[in-house]
Parts: C-alpha cells; sequence; structure tokens
C-alpha cells in the first residue's frame, strides 16, 4: 500500500508552528492510512521559510518546536487555531540579501542550515529518546527529501528566466516532499526552467520495496517489489 498526501500548508514568515500544528490536523483526518501504508508521501507548498535571523525570531522556532515535540508525543490539540501565536514579519532586506548571496554562489547547504523544515525535524531526532512512545505516522518519522542539489523555489516572478526572486519575500525552500516506510529516494530536483507560476516546480523519484526500511513491522507481502513512484 503506498499513500500520498497533497496539502497546502499555512503561509508566511514566523509560522512555522502553525504549519506544524497543520500536519498534524491532515495525519488525524487521516486516521491510519499514513501508519499502515507501505510507504507514504506527504507533499506540496509546505510552505516552510529561511530565516537567516536567527535569535531575531527565536520565540517563533521555539514555538514551532513545541509543536512538533506535541505532535511526537501524540499529545494535545492538533487544531492549527491552538497554535501559539507568531507575528507575520515583514521583509528583511539584509536577511533576503543574505540569502541571494548563498544562491549566487551555489551554497545551497548553507540555505538549508537556516530552513525552519530541516532545523524541526533535526531537533525533534535528537530528542527521539523523549518521543519514545510516539504514533508511527507522527511528524517525528517522516523524512525530508534533500534540497541541497537546487536554488530555493519560492518567490519568483512570473515569466522570468533566469530565475528571480521577488523583493516582497525571502527565498525559501517551500515545495518539499516528506517520505516514511519503505522509500528510498532516487532523485530530487526543481524545473527553474518552468517559469509559469511563483513557485518552481519540484519532482522526486523513489524505488519501492524491501530494501527500503519499515518504521513498523508487517507480515510479509507476496506482491514483492513495489517499483518506483514519482511524486
Amino acid at each position: 500500500e503506498v499513500c500520498f498526501v497533497v496539502a497546502h500548508l499555512p503561509a508566511h514568515e514566523g509560522r512555522a508552528a502553525q504549519r506544524v500544528k497543520a500536519i498534524g490536523t491532515i495525519q488525524e483526518a487521516l486516521g491510519d492510512y499514513v501508519a499502515r501504508a507501505d510507504a507514504a508521501f506527504f507533499f506540496g507548498d509546505l510552505n516552510f521559510r529561511v530565516d537567516p535571523r536567527g535569535d531575531r525570531d527565536a520565540g517563533a522556532f521555539r514555538a514551532a518546536l513545541k509543536a512538533a515535540a506535541d505532535l511526537s508525543r501524540d499529545e494535545g490539540d492538533l487544531s492549527p487555531k491552538h497554535a501559539a501565536p507568531a507575528a507575520v514579519m515583514e521583509d528583511d532586506p539584509e536577511a533576503r540579501s543574505l540569502v541571494l548571496a548563498r544562491v549566487a554562489a551555489g551554497d545551497f547547504a548553507a540555505i538549508l542550515a537556516w530552513d525552519e523544515l530541516g532545523r524541526l525535524l533535526a531537533h525533534v531526532r535528537r530528542k527521539r529518546g523523549a518521543f519514545a512512545a510516539a504514533h508511527p505516522a507522527r511528524f517525528l518519522t517522516w523524512r525530508d527529501a534533500p534540497c541541497d542539489g537546487f536554488a530555493p523555489t519560492f518567490k519568483v516572478l512570473r515569466g522570468a528566466a533566469p530565475t528571480v526572486y521577488s523583493e516582497k519575500r525571502i527565498p525559501a525552500y517551500t515545495d518539499r516532499v516528506l517520505y516514511r516506510g519503505r522509500a528510498t529516494l532516487a532523485d530530487h530536483a526543481a524545473a527553474h526552467g518552468v517559469a509559469l507560476s511563483d513557485h518552481k516546480p519540484t519532482r522526486a523519484t523513489f524505488a519501492l520495496g524491501d530494501e527500503a526500511p519499515r518504521e513498523t513491522p508487517r507480515k510479509p507481502s507476496r506482491r514483492g517489489s513495489l517499483g518506483t513512484a514519482a511524486a
């Protein structure tokens, strides 16, 4: 069984907690579909942002960490309306310039060091022992397809070639693919030549089958390899 979940999570800087809470709400609505699948994929405009400002956004990031911890413990109200409030921050020209400099240098790994989603997942994994009772479908078990092979996919000017980033936002990797279960990532890329939207489309290719680890024990399948899937 393969489960695909497509989502458009809450937008804007400073709202990482709302995005994490929204993931929980969606998973709650899906019941055990994600947990029982051999492989599951959660993808779309997940809206996680890049913030090189560090402590200037520490309060919003702490709220997101708490939301991730609550999801991993399978505790608390998962509704986004109960997320810790965080102000939507205005554009910061200095922060935008820092990210654009890394884009120009092709140093995408440096940009990802400021990425909300990557920081959240890394923090939760470091604390895995405290979340040992986590439900297998919760935030803890999602893996993020690495984005270090391409430039940020948002916010770009429609019709511009080569890519031109909007002055209204700090460039970010908002378009993401999360996966779990018996899935091995084979390729992840962005189509920066497509200029039809203020986002650049991305693609991910996976091999599915026994070669990829499963989070929960299941009875042996007689279906053999599940082949490949692209999200």
